[in-house]
């Protein structure tokens, strides 16, 4: 119990660190001319809410893997327990970090059945996942540019060189898609 409490309070710190590293970098320019922002980055109630979500997350994943495992020793328990600390998105509702989760959710899995003899071992896996990843958010940037989020929009642009916004969408409306002119 003690070594849970331990590290759900770790997790807690490092989440209110990157949170408040996060927010002092970005107030640097403005320290010079204000240098309450230094405060204001320390002390903001976003590196709070990171710092809980990560306790959250590791906490109840501990309890409850510690509570299945004193009923029964199945290999399921840490499946369970992850599902249940996954409600900690909650807190903290951001499609970036729950997507990060899941790909490295995902990536354990994987590596875990190549370890276990269930799954072939791909050479270059993390690259052919970049490309298709890359290529998936071309294929929005292409027909619907207004649901990418504005960080992959932007990524998006510099990886054409800035010539995605002048393609001619009008032939879509044809296929059914409610384009948008971006010129």
């Amino acid at each position: 119990m003690q070594e849970s409490l331990q590290l759900t309070s770790k997790a807690f710190g490092i989440g209110y660190g990157i949170q408040a590293s996060y927010f002092l970098i970005m107030a640097l320019p403005k320290l010079f001319k204000k240098p309450s922002q230094l405060i204001l980055a320390l002390f903001n109630k976003n590196n709070a809410k990171l710092g809980a979500f990560f306790a959250t997350l590791v906490g109840l994943y501990k309890f409850v893997e510690k509570l299945l495992s004193n009923y029964s020793s199945s290999s399921l328990n840490p499946i369970v327990a992850g599902g249940v600390a996954g409600s900690s998105m909650m807190i903290l509702r951001s499609s970036t970090i729950s997507l990060y989760v899941l790909s490295k959710t995902l990536e354990m899995f994987y590596l875990n059945g190549i370890e276990k003899g269930f799954l072939p071992y791909v050479k270059h896996f993390d690259t052919i996942l970049y490309t298709c990843c890359t290529a998936l958010m071309f294929h929005a940037a292409i027909l619907e540019p207004t649901s990418l989020k504005r960080s992959y929009w932007n990524f998006i642009m510099k990886l054409s060189g800035y010539k995605l916004a002048g393609v001619n969408r009008e032939p879509l409306i044809a296929l059914g898609y409610n384009v948008v002119d971006l010129k």
